[in-house]
């Protein structure tokens, strides 16, 4: 089974000149903040996407802060979907990634989780943790940089992975650390399917929970729902 814990020492943060020092009351200063912007990429829905309070619902209590929820299910069941609607009703900001973007690439990841952290939640200064090490390092080790960072800053998100099933294994051992040094943090992944010891890492020791394509598929009342908006 994987694990996140190491002998190994963490690598140094980054110097005060590249990242901002926090402001006298402890949270991050105004230089470290910018205007909160909406994912880009959280997809479109059509008017007449069905609201669905039950999985809405489900999705909350599996991705409170400090938790992490799985959407597991084959393509067509209405993953991603269920998620966009659920972001959009989300009262945190919310950080949307699309594993393909990264093709395999854990590194890449990493540097787009960073991207989209700055993106929505206003959060200035973390690309240089990149510019820093110049070189890609072990993911399980740069998480807990990244991790140090977004606790001095209070940094609060929702993030969403979709096509999860893409992510290696470094990559998901970086969403482990997150997820396990962050409380302020949530994450939905979205995938046909997950590493086994994976799954079972989030559900022990993360709170994490799975939602499966039984739980999406629609109730007799939302399908009568459905036939009356027709």
């Amino acid at each position: 089974m994987r694990t996140f814990v190491s002998d190994e020492p963490d690598p140094p943060t980054p110097s005060a000149a590249l990242l901002q020092p926090l402001s006298p009351s402890g949270a991050g200063s105004s230089s470290e903040r910018s205007a909160p912007q909406p994912s880009l990429f959280v997809p479109p829905l059509g008017p007449d996407v069905l609201d669905r309070p039950r999985i809405h619902s489900l999705i909350d209590s599996a991705a409170a802060p400090g938790r992490l929820a799985m959407l597991l299910g084959p393509p067509g069941t209405g993953k991603t979907t269920a998620a966009a609607l659920w972001a959009r009703r989300c009262e945190r900001p919310v950080v949307w990634l699309d594993a393909e973007e990264s093709a395999g690439d854990p590194w890449e990841f990493y540097a787009d989780l960073i991207d989209e952290l700055q993106r929505a939640t206003g959060t200035t200064g973390l690309s240089s943790i990149i510019a820093y090490f110049e070189q890609p390092r072990p993911l399980r080790r740069m998480g807990a940089v990244l991790a140090r960072e977004l606790l001095r800053r209070g940094t609060d998100a929702a993030i969403v992975v979709d096509h999860a099933e893409l992510l290696g294994d470094e990559a998901l051992e970086l969403v482990e650390v997150l997820a396990a040094r962050l409380s302020s943090l949530s994450w939905v992944l979205l995938a046909v399917s997950l590493d086994s010891d994976f799954i079972l890492t989030a559900e022990t020791k993360l709170s994490g929970g799975v939602i499966d394509s039984e739980d999406l598929e629609l109730t007799a009342e939302e399908a009568l729902s459905v036939l009356r908006e027709a």
